[in-house]
């Protein structure tokens, strides 16, 4: 029982990796123009990333400054 079960998940599997190939195989040859562009479209959009995180300084935190004056004036509780 146990070899049976083995041998036709073993079919397929086989097949499934054949099928998944040869779909492989259909769109490379297929959209062969669209996936290049979509690489190079791919490779841009990350230099310009990186480029961008590296090339853009960081922001420092500015310093709170609460004015006593304008919250007494306004009527805020400190609370």
């Amino acid at each position: 029982m146990k070899r049976t079960v083995l041998l036709y998940a073993a079919a397929l599997a086989l097949g499934s990796f054949t099928l998944a190939w040869l779909e492989y195989k259909y769109v490379t040859r297929v959209f062969v123009g669209e996936l290049y562009v979509f690489f190079v479209a791919v490779a841009f959009a990350a230099l310009g990333g990186w480029a961008g995180w590296r090339l853009t300084p960081a922001k420092k935190p500015v310093a709170f400054v609460r004015i006593d004056a304008a919250l007494k004036s306004l009527g805020v509780s400190e609370g």
